[in-house]
């Protein structure tokens, strides 16, 4: 009899706990992550993930039925199950509640971003969503990734306009032209100066023998811009062994000078040419 009333007795105590730990009651699917990927490999420099495209992504669904008004997503990279860096439960965003919400890298990288540098070494990334009372209302998901020296892959520019083999007449020539060029891929967290130039090609020569051992008629240099006006590009007409005929290209360089991307930096050469 004794042992019935103590059963009843730890009933009772559990069923008050339940009924007045709202942590209980909170179930962990009121919020799925329904997505959330990490590159296997990252550089240590938190902050250049931005410039990763997919380097991390989470996409996260409300349970249609559940009524939220503001969420708060935590975002942690842990070592051996330690935090190293992240946000906390209590400083997290209030974000207001959504149906469905596809993070975006600048979004998950902005709360990384009082990260250190990290060392070479295996860790994980988690994400979990929590209420305004700071309770979880979804499942901690981590995914793991490695830290090393890996070097970024740019792409180096890539000419727009003047289009290839474009014709202008000599009518127009000197008026303002406008290159244009795509921008170094992915776009690099510092300065990016781009350095235009143009060539005139002499007899018998090609484009890519006039870029070697011709100077260049035109040189300017823009940064962190994707487009140069020039005017006057010839200031005579072409008189052999000068051909009127041109190549131009853009080569993307560094604070230091150094090239940034395949190619030396330099996009494909372009020609163009005038009658």
């Amino acid at each position: 009899m004794k042992n019935i009333n103590y059963i009843h007795t730890l009933i009772f105590i559990s069923s008050l706990f339940l009924c007045n730990n709202p942590f209980a009651q909170q179930p962990l699917n009121q919020i799925n992550i329904v997505s959330f990927t990490v590159k296997n490999k990252l550089p240590a420099d938190v902050s250049t993930w931005a410039s990763i495209p997919a380097s991390v992504m989470l996409v996260a669904q409300k349970l249609p039925t559940i009524q939220l008004k503001e969420v708060k997503l935590v975002l942690q990279i842990k070592l051996a199950g330690s935090k190293i860096c992240g946000n906390t439960i209590q400083a997290a965003t209030i974000m207001d509640a959504f149906a469905v919400h596809n993070f975006t890298v600048n979004e998950l990288v902005n709360i990384l971003a009082q990260c250190p540098k990290l060392t070479t070494n295996t860790y994980t990334l988690c994400a979990q969503f929590f209420n305004i009372d700071n309770y979880p209302i979804s499942r901690e998901f981590c995914k793991e990734f490695m830290v090393g020296d890996f070097a970024i892959t740019y792409s180096a520019p890539q000419n727009i306009t003047p289009a290839n083999e474009k014709t202008f007449k000599e009518t127009t020539i000197n008026l303002p032209i406008t290159f244009r060029w795509m921008p170094v891929t992915p776009k690099p967290n510092y300065t990016v100066t781009y350095k235009l130039r143009v060539w005139q090609l002499m007899q018998g020569q090609t484009g890519v023998q006039a870029m070697k051992a011709n100077e260049p008629i035109i040189e300017k240099e823009v940064t962190n811009i994707t487009q140069a006006v020039i005017t006057n590009l010839i200031t005579s007409p072409c008189k052999l062994p000068y051909l009127c005929d041109f190549v131009w290209s853009v080569q993307a360089i560094d604070k230091d000078g150094k090239p940034i991307g395949r190619n030396s930096g330099m996009s494909e050469l372009y020609s163009f040419k005038i009658k």
